[in-house]
């Protein structure tokens, strides 16, 4: 375009320099470009293969028949400095043979500040890609920034509607952000998050609390967590706030983008009298990622404890994956162990309906023997 903003861009993306494994290839088609480089319309659709002439520095051609998903970016307006105001975003995914609708959302921001940075966005979410009805609507405040723009303190109201279809409120969360490792901060990475859900605005009313911590001294020297503890506290039926759950994870083999090629995750749940029981230990092998850092191919070993005995391994690969990272397939073979490898079933998963928290309002399951 006249502003100098490319019309079309072809776009690789490798884990590294030098496995140079193509985690997945990106068309960007921009249009209704005004003469400040604004671009109107930006319709993204990703592939997962492509060729590469001149022995990978010429000329980028997708595979046909590889695609993933498609975004169409429509921003209706914008502020002085190029700021998205209100915009909606059409999301789509591959079911093989053409794209399939997958999520709608219409996004308001209020102005931003002087380091464009908003206070407030709504997000609004639909059924379908002709708004007749609304999924569920979010309002984010960011209510404090640290220098590197990571909130530090934000309020979420979500609202979805009722049996007459008018918007109710489900919960209000308050988030406060802590980071204590300015390297983890760097990348968004924090040692602290505390989650805390209430079912009315004025917080009166408490429905659990989520802590997750990392301490500042088990990040890597990239700034990613070794180790992430998250703590479950959940309201009693007499209002008392009682410890529910825990788990302890530990990230290993962690590439550059952050990535764990292996995960250890040790699960408790408490008994009547509030002590921790573990439940289960599991071993993730994590075998393939998106370039949104999503698991696409993963092994899941579940034991009753660490060293102990095998309860199931599962073969895991997901296909398509929602805004808010859940998978919209899945295919689960489920094996009883690692030794035997007798096939006990295999699952097909398609998650649909999904709001913008991750929330599943239909979800079709198929077993096959």
């Amino acid at each position: 375009h006249s502003s100098g903003v490319a019309l079309k861009q072809i776009i690789a993306t490798y884990n590294n320099d030098v496995e140079w494994k193509l985690l997945d290839v990106k068309v960007i088609e921009n249009s209704v470009i005004d003469s400040s480089g604004n671009v109107g319309v930006s319709v993204i659709t990703k592939y997962a293969s492509a060729s590469i002439a001149d022995l990978g520095i010429g000329m980028i051609t997708p595979t046909l028949g590889s695609e993933i998903d498609r975004q169409t970016i429509t921003t209706s307006s914008f502020d002085l400095r190029g700021n998205a105001r209100s915009q909606s975003i059409l999301s789509e995914y591959w079911t093989g043979a053409a794209f399939s609708f997958s999520e709608f959302k219409d996004i308001l921001n209020d102005p931003y500040d002087i380091h464009d940075r908003t206070n407030k966005s709504v997000i609004t979410s639909y059924t379908t890609a002709s708004r007749t009805a609304v999924l569920s609507k979010e309002e984010v405040y960011y209510d404090a920034y640290d220098k590197f723009g990571n909130a530090l303190s934000q309020r979420v109201d979500t609202y979805i509607p009722d049996g007459a279809g008018v918007l109710t409120l489900k919960d209000h969360k308050v988030i406060t952000n802590v980071y204590d490792n300015v390297i983890a901060a760097r990348r968004g990475n924090a040692t602290e998050t505390v989650v805390v859900r209430y079912t009315d605005l004025t917080a009166a009313v408490k429905i659990d609390r989520t802590v997750t911590t990392t301490p500042s001294d088990k990040f890597n020297a990239q700034g990613y967590a070794l180790e992430v503890t998250t703590e479950v506290y959940v309201m009693d039926s007499s209002g008392v706030e009682k410890f529910s759950r825990k788990t302890f994870t530990q990230n290993e083999n962690i590439d550059n983008r952050g990535d764990a090629a292996v995960q250890k995750v040790t699960s408790w749940a408490t008994d009547d009298l509030g002590a921790l029981v573990q439940v289960t230990y599991q071993e993730l092998t994590n075998r393939e990622f998106d370039s949104q850092r999503n698991v696409k191919n993963q092994k899941v070993l579940t034991y009753d404890a660490a060293g102990g005995v095998v309860l199931d391994v599962q073969e895991v690969r997901n296909i398509s994956f929602h805004s808010s990272g859940v998978a919209l397939k899945q295919i689960i073979a489920t094996y009883n162990n690692d030794v035997e490898w007798k096939l006990l079933d295999v699952k097909v998963i398609e998650n649909s309906v999904i709001d913008s928290s991750g929330n599943v309002g239909v979800s079709v399951i198929t077993k096959y023997a």
